[in-house]
């Protein structure tokens, strides 16, 4: 695109900012893009601005978008396909609309939606709009009949013919002035388009030719400007003003040599050209500047410009893109017409000029044009050390190893004749008699020397002690004529005398002093700055603010501001803030940093003075022993842009989404990454930001220079994210960008589902519940069926012990009774008696002990049953046999007494009811353990056999046994068809509910388990 047109809603909308046309182009801040860096592909034709602030270019690649940091191409973007890659202009509309000429067209990207015209077919080569709302193309060979100067105004463009050049004589430039005529380049000349008319303008000497107007722009004066290349090689500038060519003239150029190929008039009305190999020109008020790639520039042959809305300047080149903006800080150097990058000192002079000491000579600023004193023309040594400009206004130079005075154009030394040099000079003050004090360096002995001159040019020396360093400051001073500092001490010189009893301790090496206009003194040390006054020092350092503590100079500014210059660049205190910490030096104050990025070089520690001066026009002008930077801070550039805010992208578990407004994400979803941006152009590396997540953050978030902001494992719900960002300024825009979506919650995380829970939860609880009031009920229930078992247990006991007793005494007495005549029998009546009541005594004393413990001894089961068998034997004349099968084996103390109490009735009724001879009992420990007991008796009647004997509770309480033990007991006739069938009591219980294990089958059945685990 070889011109450009900006928008004018931009200049109604934000400031007309532009660029300082008082610097030289190597005094901007320059930043390059390049293709070889792989910045992006594709020559850039063209660049312009859309509404929403992103830059766009025309590649040959397609359309490419950046945003000061990043490019990102328009497939990057997802947008639909062009009708053809290679674009060769773009145009922002106020609308918010991209135009794009491609190869075979024009297309328009709005609001989401792509619209490619009809027409003009061929390559679009540039894009402008007029004041009423039109949109101008030109195209290179149409393929249609019809010319290739094109209107856009409605759904299909309008294309026109140029009286007296074919369809495809249309070149590639293009312009709009502000009478709204349309100017367009043919391969002849120029012709306007007014109202649907043609004038054309014939060039002589482009007849015949293969390239005709290879650009063009209209001045703010009404001229026209055009570059050509004509037949024979003729190549040049022309202007055309009131319909005559003239030629162009502008400095010491000739610019028939030159083939400019593209041209911009800034706000400010410089004229910027673009050549074809070399580089860019620029020409303001009458003053010509170049840029090429030897100073920086991506490319020396130019192919358009572009002033955004910041008033940046950027360049399309065939080697990629640059772009020019304002510093705060501007840099005098070698490419600005010093004489070395070795500025030592500075100094500003009454008539306004400054003056630096470099290597080789005295460099003179009057204005922003350089000049020197060099050796030429007086200068007498190879550098400059320090300079004074005393009262009088002569100049006294520390040059070399000694001490000059410059007046009325002449050099003069001033050391004494015949010494030798004692060191640079370092320092040079006047104190308040008019006495000129210079001060050196300490030589290789530690020893400064400083010299009084008077007026009559006489030099006194004035010893000094040796110092620890080799760096010394000196000031003046209003009450004691000079002070002295060095390392931890300053100490004012009073008649030739130091003056130990008035010094004043400080912290760190002092560089360089400044007097305030109180006679305060501002000391620039290691530690930060040291202010004295009244003798008092207090030390401003990095606690209160400051951006470092090395302070290498310091001056203050027309608004009372004090400026401290140190590695980390420019310190700026205003005049309030110095009073704020004058009354409390312990607090925190506002300071202003200008770094690398507003142009602030850092630079070594300087021994020379002046370091800092302020000139007569208020600019402030630092050396750093390599260059000589200035800043005026009353026409200090503040971009008030508040830069736009887009959030570009969201990415959710790696799958990228476009921010439409109340996305939903998918359930689960776990990492969210939000990419923004500020489109502040200007220093991009210095915009800031902050964000918040509502819903989720309480506060803001300061995530400095970062664009992406990152979340994991958000719950489902709905949020909103805000950013908000600050430009190159501090200047914030706080409406920012905002971007609402909904995190979709999983079924278990529904409503539905959560009231589930609840209800699950409550259901459990009032199980929980009903559980508990059943366990206690089961407890009461537990102990009183507990009670009713012992009760039952005790019954049991009586029936089978003292019951039986009582009943064998009765059936004696009443024996006994039946023959009351028989004395003797009678007599043995009385002694069974006797008998058996003492055993029912120890019955009932059994019964009561068993209330209290179980069976007394373990494995005694088959001793116990013989002591019942043979029991029953002395009672009744029958026979009783035990048969053991098996080893003993432990038993459970209450699972043996059941047992032993069921074979103790069993025993006990074979003894009494049966009427038999015989009772066998055997006793098997096998798996289970088996007890059988068997009589020849007569037998037990069914009847009895299922319902008891009334009154009676014996085989009740053998069942009731037998199923505690976990038992099966059977009771069952030997010999139905006998006479005496006899009966059989068997009782199996298993052996795992009777026996107890021994260690080693406990370790046995443990080894099993691990086993079965292992499989």
């Amino acid at each position: 695109m070889k011109a450009l047109w900006f928008p004018a809603l931009f200049l109604a909308v934000f400031p007309a900012l532009a660029l300082n046309p008082g610097l030289h182009l190597s005094q901007y801040g320059h930043s390059s893009w390049r293709l070889r860096d792989g910045a992006f592909a594709g020559i850039p034709h063209s660049i312009t601005q859309t509404a929403d602030g992103y830059l766009w270019l025309a590649t040959d690649a397609g359309p490419v978008r950046f945003d000061g940091v990043r490019f990102v191409t328009w497939a990057q973007l997802g947008r639909p396909p062009l009708r053809a890659a290679n674009t060769y202009s773009v145009f922002g509309d106020g609308d918010g609309g991209l135009w794009i000429g491609n190869g075979i067209g024009i297309e328009r990207w709005w609001n989401g939606r792509l619209t490619a015209y009809p027409k003009p077919g061929g390559r679009i080569l540039a894009i402008a709009k007029d004041r009423t709302g039109n949109l101008w193309a030109v195209r290179s060979r149409p393929t249609d009949s019809e010319g290739g100067l094109c209107r856009i105004s409605g759904a299909t463009p309008k294309c026109f013919n140029v009286p007296g050049q074919p369809s495809y004589s249309v070149g590639s430039a293009l312009a709009i002035d502000g009478q709204n005529n349309v100017w367009v380049g043919s391969l002849t000349g120029v012709c306007r388009w007014i109202s649907g008319a043609a004038t054309c303008f014939v060039l002589p000497g482009l007849e015949h030719v293969t390239t005709g107007i290879e650009g063009m722009t209209v001045l703010p004066d009404g001229r026209l400007l055009v570059s050509f290349a004509g037949s024979e090689q003729r190549t040049g500038v022309k202007e055309l003003r009131n319909g005559v060519w003239h030629d162009f003239s502008a400095g010491h150029m000739d610019w028939s040599r030159i083939q400019p190929t593209a041209w911009l008039v800034d706000r400010n009305q410089a004229l910027w050209i673009g050549t074809n190999s070399k580089g860019i020109y620029r020409v303001e008020d009458g003053q010509v500047d170049h840029f090429d790639t030897s100073d920086g520039l991506s490319s020396d042959s130019i192919e358009g410009f572009y002033q955004d809305r910041e008033g940046n300047l950027w360049v399309t080149a065939s080697g990629g893109i640059d772009q020019f903006h304002d510093l705060p800080v501007t840099t005098f150097s070698k490419k600005e017409g010093l004489m070395a990058d070795s500025a030592n000192s500075v100094l500003t002079l009454s008539d306004g000029s400054v003056w630096v000491g470099n290597r080789g000579g005295i460099d003179i600023i009057r204005g922003n044009a350089v000049s020197g004193i060099r050796s030429e023309n007086g200068f007498p040594g190879t550098r400059v050390t320090s300079m004074f400009q005393d009262r009088s206004g002569r100049v006294w130079i520390g040059v070399d190893d000694g001490l000059d005075l410059y007046d009325q154009g002449r050099f003069s030394a001033l050391l004494p004749p015949g010494k030798e040099p004692l060191g640079v000079i370092i320092g040079i003050t006047q104190d308040n008699q008019g006495a000129v004090w210079a001060l050196t360096a300490p030589g290789a002995l530690r020893v400064p020397h400083l010299f009084k001159v008077l007026e009559s040019k006489k030099v006194a020396e004035i010893k000094l002690p040796p110092i620890p360093r080799a760096q010394m400051v000196i000031a003046s001073s209003p009450k004691y004529g000079i002070w002295l500092s060095s390392v931890g001490s300053i100490t004012p010189l009073q008649n030739g005398e130091l003056r130990t009893d008035a010094a004043v301790s400080t912290l760190g090496t002092s560089r360089a002093s400044f007097v305030d206009a109180d006679g305060a003194i501002w000391w620039a040390t290691s530690q930060g700055a040291v202010h004295v006054k009244n003798g008092r020092p207090e030390t401003l350092d990095s606690q209160n603010g400051l951006s470092c503590d090395n302070i290498n100079s310091i001056v203050r500014d027309d608004r009372g501001s004090l400026w401290l210059q140190s590695p980390c660049g420019l310190d700026s205190i205003a005049a309030a803030e110095l009073a704020r910490w004058e009354e409390n030096p312990g607090v925190h104050i506002s300071v202003r940093n200008f770094g690398i990025l507003d142009g602030a070089l850092p630079g070594g520690q300087v021994p020379f003075s002046p370091k800092a001066v302020k000139s007569t026009d208020g600019r402030l002008w630092f050396v750093n022993e390599r260059v000589l930077q200035v800043v005026d801070p009353a026409h200090l550039h503040l971009n008030e842009t508040r830069p736009p805010v887009q959030i570009e992208t969201v990415i959710a578990d790696r799958k990228a989404n476009g921010p439409q407004q109340n996305l939903r994400l998918p359930a689960l979803t776990r990492d969210i990454e939000i990419d923004y941006t500020a489109l502040s152009l200007s220093v991009p590396q210095k915009v800031q930001f902050r964000y918040r997540l509502e819903g989720r953050d309480r506060e803001w978030r300061d995530p400095g220079k970062q664009r992406q902001a990152f979340y994991n494992d958000l719950p489902p719900g709905p949020y909103t994210f805000r950013v908000i960002a600050a430009n190159n300024d501090g200047v914030w825009n706080n409406e920012g960008a905002a971007w609402s979506f909904s995190v979709a919650p999983a079924y278990y995380q529904k409503a539905w589902f959560r009231c589930l829970l609840a209800g699950i939860a409550i259901l459990l609880c009032w199980m929980l519940y009903r559980f508990r009031v059943r366990q206690i009920a089961a407890g009461i229930s537990a102990r009183f069926d507990e009670r009713l078992e012992e009760r039952t247990r005790i019954a049991r006991e009586l029936h089978d012990t003292l019951l039986q007793t009582i009943q064998g005494s009765k059936l004696i007495v009443d024996d006994a009774l039946d023959n009351a005549n028989d004395s003797a029998l009678t007599r043995q009546a009385l002694q069974r008696l006797s008998i058996w009541l003492y055993q029912a005594t120890e019955e009932g004393r059994a019964a009561l002990t068993s209330l209290r413990r179980s069976a007394t001894r373990q494995n005694d089961l088959a001793e116990a049953l013989q002591r019942a068998g043979e029991d029953c034997s002395l009672k009744r004349p029958l026979t009783f046999r035990l048969t053991v099968d098996g080893s003993s084996r432990d038993m459970h103390p209450i699972v043996r007494d059941d047992i032993y109490r069921i074979g103790y009735e069993a025993i006990r009724n074979a003894c009494w009811h049966s009427g038999g001879t015989q009772v066998e009992v055997d006793l098997k420990y096998a798996r289970d353990l088996i007890l059988r007991v068997r009589d020849n008796g007569k037998g037990i009647h069914p009847d009895i056999l299922s319902n008891g004997k009334q009154g009676h509770f014996g085989l009740r309480g053998m069942q009731e046994r037998a199923d505690r033990a976990g038992g099966k007991l059977s009771i069952r006739a030997t010999n139905l068809h006998s006479t005496n069938p006899g009966t059989e009591v068997e009782l199996v219980v298993p052996g795992n509910l009777g026996y107890q294990r021994t260690k080693t089958e406990e370790r046995s059945l443990l080894a099993k388990v691990r086993r079965l685990l292992w499989r």
